[in-house]
């Protein structure tokens, strides 16, 4: 049953129903303490009356928590008002179904389920980051070293209290082999810190290029999934990012995808500093 604009649910407003699935709809509703709106995934009547779903809905909202990443809305807290109970959650705005950039994930191994596929588009865009750092270097042999110097990128996680940033390369020696690590719009981001300097024009560049060279046709590789379907991607040597998708219209066949992320510390190109986690007070 859809719930009325204007309707409380603890401290938060209704305004407007923004999606629905098996686990819940998601309301725009407004935080008048923060002046802010976010989103809030109401778990059905039927649900929370069953202790095993409860508990399940109840785990999301930690592993949620635990999680920072672009692709993942940040969990602001766990509501529960007169018997509804309610997942407190970024409002993310702008079309969700958009293009992403490319990308790596902080994990040894990203892996993907397929559940169900969009009514077009969506294809999983990967591209090899060292076959894209040598055409770099051939394209501009002196901004291929900048990659392996220090940016300065964002970090926030929902329980801290402000945004922090680590320095860090994009490029690195492991193992013998070239390690990747790009998340550009966490570079981009950092920018708005007021600890952190402005990029310089060859960081810039090298960026840019970066970009645009994982963005040629000639290079990159086009997956398609079916239901059933599991990709493993090895994070230091390929990028992957997401094609524009349309949906369905009905919550019971809209795309659906489980992600993994996995350690391997066996691998030796692998990124230690990845594997422990940012920690507050260290740079690197």
């Amino acid at each position: 049953m859809v719930l009325a604009s204007g309707v409380r649910v603890g401290l938060y407003v209704l305004r407007a129903q923004i999606g629905a699935g098996g686990m819940g709809e998601v309301y725009q509703a407004h935080d008048a303490r923060l002046n802010r709106d976010v989103a809030l995934k109401i778990l059905p009547e039927s649900f929370a009356l069953d202790p095993d779903r409860l508990a399940r809905f109840r785990r999301e909202a930690q592993v949620l928590a635990s999680l920072n990443h672009p692709n993942i809305a940040s969990i602001y807290g766990f509501e529960e008002s007169d018997g509804v109970h309610a997942l407190v959650l970024e409002l993310v705005e702008g079309p969700t179904l958009a293009e992403q950039d490319f990308h790596t994930d902080g994990a040894d191994i990203i892996g993907l389920l397929c559940l169900r596929t969009s009514k077009s588009g969506g294809a999983s865009r990967i591209v090899s980051s060292v076959t894209v750092f040598n055409e770099v270097l051939r394209r501009r042999p002196d901004l291929a070293p900048v990659l392996f110097r220090d940016f300065y990128w964002h970090y926030f996680e929902p329980q801290m209290p402000a945004p922090v940033h680590f320095v860090r390369p994009i490029c690195s020696r492991k193992g013998g082999g070239l390690n990747t690590f790009f998340i550009p719009w966490y570079i981009r981001r950092a920018q708005e810190l007021p600890d952190v300097p402005p990029m310089t024009a060859e960081q810039t560049a090298a960026l840019e290029l970066l970009e645009a060279t994982a963005n040629d046709p000639s290079l990159y590789l086009d997956m398609e999934f079916l239901p059933g379907d599991i990709q493993l991607l090895k994070n230091s040597v390929i990028l992957h990012k997401r094609t524009t998708y349309e949906d369905w219209e009905d919550p019971a066949r809209k795309r659906h995808l489980l992600r993994l992320w996995l350690s391997a510390p066996d691998f030796d190109d692998g990124d230690e500093q990845l594997r422990g986690g940012i920690r507050l007070g260290r740079s690197s």
